[in-house]
């Protein structure tokens, strides 16, 4: 796809940044209406057991807070058998539940049966403790940093690549979606914004199912994914509606995005190795883990009680991290992509990270397997009053399952995703060898082939000093400027230059590479020194031979002495 034109570019970043601006003042709202919230609102219920959730039409619900026996009651109808109409919105709730006297008082709630249920609820004020402020200010900052990362995300791409489509819409989609997360979320229920907030995400959807499906370069692939023109914001709109089951509309919506997804792995396997497959690549790595800690998030919601946090702190702080982690890691890959930032570090990337996850989620399995193992022995030996010793058993046995799994899935992610120092590593010893049998021009054509493979130059040459000067051996690509000038110094003294031009994405070498470089130098220059003067003996016998034979074939066609 071709670049946007002056003018679109301007106009396109004009909307942008609006909508950029708004979305940071839907987070810095967001913050302070959760804040407000935690500190003045929720102490109110907190006081009368009673705790307050939304509905998917925009109601508030009550429930009654008794521990593990919580369960949602319904909309408050009456207090002490006086009939009140239930607000929809926490300001006008939070009033009407605070001015109730300081004693127990009856009230009552339709259920979403319809039927309205009497509960009597006592007054008893709460003092938080410090782990339940050290559970808010936790929460608070992972949905910060998710937006932080997505605003972040959304004004360098702004910023960087303003005519670029595709790059443009991750920007809106990206600073929409930090509208519309927590803590920006709690703002929106709990001002009853319902329709402002539905109409951010059927456009944030839309828009990012489009430039999934025409990343990176503008091309629908396969081709009837050009239908998402016309689909995706009835999609979006679909997604939205308070009406619709919010169960299939989670459904419909991962599947439309996993196959936008799919459809970028069948683009990866018909390229050739280069700068659009390293896209495809971080680009999937940023939202395959994403989507595995999105993933997590929503397989453990329907183990947290209907009273969240104040019956299972530890499982809702585990959802709402994962949720926040998963929708800070989203962009992440696709801002690596689009700036082609270190485009050439993914294998390496993919590599560790797959590595450490596979020893987390062994460690994991193991610790609770053994754990629950632990207390069965142990409670049956020693009665159930030791769960600690059956803890810490647990605990040793995840402690040395560790070690050996580490290394194991190390060695292995290793020898699967080598980086570029342990990519020419081998080169001196093939050097030995290539010096005796090929000459200067395929040797070079090798170690070109071999270096390019490695650090991804995006031009390199490499030169023979001789008599006459600088000698091209062999060379890739072409460059107008060079990044490295690289000599080749052996024990007798210097044999030719390395050329390097910049990396293929545009970024510097990094320290290692430049190691990896440098490690080699001095084979190859052993290298072309010898195989250069092997080929010129072996040029120069071949030149006497040939002149031997002409002389011979000369004297052969010369007429013999004429008879007496």
């Amino acid at each position: 796809m071709r670049p946007l034109g002056r003018g679109a570019t301007l106009g396109l970043r004009i909307v942008w940044f609006a909508t950029l601006l708004f979305a940071v003042g839907a987070v810095i709202s967001g913050t302070m209406f959760v804040l407000r919230e935690h500190r003045q609102i929720a102490p109110v219920f907190a006081a009368r057991g009673i705790d307050y959730d939304y509905s998917a039409d925009g109601r508030i619900l009550l429930m009654q807070r008794h521990g593990q026996d919580q369960k949602l009651t319904g909309e408050l109808v009456g207090v002490d058998g006086r009939p009140v109409r239930s607000p929809r919105l926490l300001d006008d709730l939070t009033p009407l539940v605070q001015a109730l006297p300081q004693r127990p008082v009856e009230l009552s709630f339709r259920g979403e049966d319809g039927q309205v249920r009497s509960l009597v609820v006592p007054f008893k004020p709460v003092v938080r403790s410090p782990d339940a402020e050290q559970r808010f200010a936790l929460r608070l900052l992972l949905g910060l940093t998710a937006c932080t990362v997505l605003l972040v995300c959304s004004l360098l791409l702004g910023f960087r690549r303003p005519s670029d489509p595709v790059a443009m819409l991750f920007a809106f989609s990206f600073a929409l979606i930090a509208a519309s997360i927590d803590p920006p979320l709690l703002m929106w229920m709990g001002l009853g914004h319902w329709l402002a907030y539905d109409v951010v995400g059927a456009i944030w959807f839309t828009l990012l199912l489009i430039a999934l499906t025409s990343f990176p370069d503008g091309v629908f692939f396969p081709r009837f994914f050009r239908f998402v023109l016309v689909t995706s914001l009835p999609l979006g709109i679909f997604l939205s509606l308070p009406q619709v089951d919010g169960n299939l509309q989670a459904l419909v919506g991962i599947a439309a995005l996993l196959g936008a997804l799919l459809g970028q792995v069948r683009r990866y396997r018909r390229l050739s190795p280069g700068i659009e497959r390293q896209q495809i690549k971080w680009a999937c790595f940023g939202f395959a883990a994403g989507f595995v800690l999105l993933a997590a998030a929503f397989s453990l919601l329907p183990f947290v009680p209907a009273g969240g946090a104040a019956d299972s702190p530890l499982l809702a702080m585990v959802v709402v991290s994962l949720f926040s982690l998963g929708m800070a890691l989203l962009p992440l890959g696709l801002l690596v992509a689009l700036l082609k930032f270190r485009l050439w570090e993914a294998d390496q990337v993919i590599g560790r990270s797959a590595a450490y996850a596979a020893v987390t989620l062994i460690v994991g399995v193991v610790w609770a397997a053994s754990a629950d193992l632990a207390k069965l022995i142990i409670f049956s030996i020693m009665g159930e009053h030791h769960e600690t010793g059956a803890t810490t058993l647990g605990a040793i046995v995840a402690a040395g399952v560790f070690s050996p799994t580490q290394s194991a899935v190390l060695r292995w992610s290793q020898k699967h995703f080598r980086d570029a120092v342990e990519r020419l590593r081998d080169l001196p010893a093939d050097l030995d060898k290539w010096k005796l049998v090929e000459p200067p021009e395929v040797l070079g054509a090798r170690v070109l082939e071999r270096i390019d493979a490695a650090v991804h130059p995006s031009a390199a040459r490499l030169e023979l000093l001789t008599d006459q000067g600088a000698e091209p051996v062999a060379a890739i690509h072409e460059a107008a400027e060079t990044s490295q000038a690289l000599p080749l110094k052996d024990s007798v003294g210097q044999v030719g230059r390395l050329l390097l031009g910049k990396r293929s994405d545009g970024n510097r070498y990094n320290k290692a590479q430049l190691e990896g470089l440098r490690a080699i130098l001095p084979a190859l220059a052993d290298a072309l020194r010898t195989s250069h003067a092997r080929f010129k003996r072996e040029t120069g016998m071949q030149r006497l031979i040939e002149e031997m034979q002409t002389r011979i074939a000369e004297l052969e066609r010369r007429p013999g002495p004429a008879a007496g």
